[in-house]
């Protein structure tokens, strides 16, 4: 009986453990079938690469949560004195490749898969995965700025500080190195120990702070003005108003001075200003340099301002006890008011007046008759700088073989045309030839050539009429003189209201124009002959002219 039923329950068991093992057999077959078929670009459950879970993740979702991780990273750089500079890494232009992470993370060879649960041990072992490689194409996201000191500033009878910053300065070359060595671990900011200089502001905060806290101090009670017993309070604001503050970077100091437009409507508003008043200036009325009246003005009774501006500073910096304000005599200014004539006279006063004390000479010959000619320091020699080419076209002609360069020469001012020529036809033969036509203050030397404004205002006279030269050459020189291009003197003084056939010279500080202009109301000639002038200047003196004309 007792047999029996052991060999039935030996039986039992053996049934049950054949089931047993064809179940074990069948999850493991299972396991084996669920780890072949596991996609190879997907990371097992409970993966992590560092610190980031990327199961069940395949290669570009890890990549993306790889990238978002590290782009919200710090990167702190840390130098030998233990300062710290805070860097997102999202702002250096730097490549971060995870390729190696994410096939680190997703290996699980074929071998392995066979084994039963090999996908569960590795879920409890994680692979040790190897930080990312990084390529550097810049320093553009990571620059160093230059210190910017403290400063005070002014604000509504209130002082404010501007706190100073600290700038730095690195090697590019060896940051760019440690860069690209850089171990990046994901879900932790990186130290990166490098040496980066700090760069101190030149004017510190402190300093800043420091001299606001003692003009505060000095000023609590406000300052006193006294000038002849009579005294203006100013308040705190109103003398912080006044004050402009100047940073010394040289001198690592803030230079603290007084407005002087603030100072006069701080003081003028007041009491005081009563006492105070503008001198009242002379006036001389002066008609055609003749002098026709004159009102006489006043003293005034004034302050030194740049004196109270000084002691205003020395109040708020130094604490003195008050500023006393000297009041002083001041003298009336003398103004001459000019008037002129619409006549000749008028013109010619006006001239000489412009003109006072200058180097000039004008001639003004009318070639219409009626009206009256115009000499002023005409027979004046100056050098000719480039009219002597009037001259020198002259003798060309004269010597019935005139070089091809003549019309360059008037219309460009080309100087190798007329060296050329005269160094062959002669300096001293030109100059007789000057003097033929009755210009005898003309004479020509080699780096000396001379001329007055009569005796071009002469020349000109006989080119208009024609009476030197052949119809051919003085139509030819004329041509020539109405289209050089050097126009900005007598030419631009006349504008639309006539035609201008002129040559100019300008040498250094000399500026010469001699022209022939013909007009509706009747041709003329000027010569103007300037030392240290302006073509501005010849052009509104020609307008002056012709307006009278």
């Amino acid at each position: 009986m007792t047999a029996n039923i052991w060999q039935k329950i030996r039986a039992s068991w053996a049934k049950r453990s054949v089931k047993i093992v064809v179940a074990v057999i069948a999850v493991l077959v299972l396991v084996i079938i669920a780890q072949l078929v596991w996609p190879r670009d997907v990371a097992l459950p409970l993966r992590w690469i560092d610190d980031i879970p990327v199961g069940f993740k395949n290669t570009d979702e890890i990549k993306r949560t790889l990238n978002n991780d590290y782009n919200n990273q710090q990167l702190n750089i840390i130098n030998h004195d233990d300062h710290l500079i805070t860097k997102p890494i999202s702002d250096l232009d730097i490549t971060i490749d995870f390729q190696n992470q994410v096939d680190e993370v997703l290996d699980y060879p074929l071998w392995q898969r066979f084994i039963p649960f090999s996908s569960v041990l590795s879920m409890i072992i994680q692979p040790t995965t190897s930080p990312p490689s990084i390529k550097v194409s810049s320093l553009a996201g990571f620059s160093c700025s230059d210190p910017t000191d403290a400063r005070i500033a002014v604000e509504d009878g209130a002082l404010s500080v501007q706190p100073a910053e600290n700038g730095c300065s690195f090697n590019p070359d060896a940051l760019l190195l440690a860069l690209s060595k850089l171990g990046l671990r994901g879900g932790n900011d990186t130290i990166l120990y490098f040496d980066i200089q700090i760069n101190p502001a030149n004017i510190t905060t402190e300093t800043a702070d420091g001299l606001v806290t003692k003009i505060l101090q000095n000023t609590t009670d406000g300052i006193d003005f006294v000038a002849n017993e009579l005294t203006l309070h100013a308040t705190t604001a109103e003398i912080i108003d006044v004050l402009e503050f100047t940073n010394d970077s040289e001198n690592h100091t803030i230079d603290v001075s007084a407005n002087l437009d603030k100072l006069h409507t701080l003081i003028d508003k007041s009491e005081m200003a009563n006492r105070l008043f503008t001198a009242q200036d002379t006036i001389i009325y002066i008609s055609n340099g003749i002098e026709t009246g004159a009102v006489i003005g006043r003293p005034g009774l004034g302050a030194d301002y740049d004196k109270i501006a000084a002691d205003l500073v020395d109040v708020a910096t130094n604490k003195t006890q008050l500023i006393t304000i000297e009041l002083t005599d001041v003298t009336p200014r003398v103004i001459y008011k000019r008037s002129y004539s619409a006549d000749w006279i008028g013109l010619v006063t006006q001239l000489t007046d412009q003109y006072a004390g200058k180097a000039y000479a004008i001639a003004v010959l009318d070639l219409a008759g009626g009206r009256q000619d115009m000499f002023i320091n005409a027979d004046r020699q100056f050098t000719a700088a480039s009219t002597y080419k009037l001259f020198t076209a002259y003798s060309m002609f004269k010597s019935d073989n005139p070089p091809l360069c003549l019309d360059m020469m008037i219309v460009y001012s080309d100087n190798n045309c007329p060296e050329s020529f005269l160094a062959g036809y002669g300096y001293g033969q030109s100059t007789n030839d000057a003097r033929s036509v009755g210009t005898n203050s003309t004479s020509f030397s080699p780096g000396n050539m001379v001329t007055t404004a009569r005796d071009l205002s002469t020349f000109l006279r006989q080119i208009y009429n024609g009476s030197i030269l052949s119809p051919t050459d003085n139509s030819r020189l004329l041509n020539d003189m109405k289209t050089q291009v050097y126009r900005n003197g007598i030419p631009a003084g006349i504008g639309n209201s006539g035609v201008v056939a002129d040559k100019v010279g300008f040498l250094w500080g000399l500026l010469h124009d001699a022209a022939i202009i013909y007009t509706n109301r009747g041709d003329y000639i000027i010569v103007i002959m300037t030392d240290g002038y302006s073509w501005r200047s010849i052009a509104d003196t020609t307008h002056m002219i012709n307006e009278r004309m």
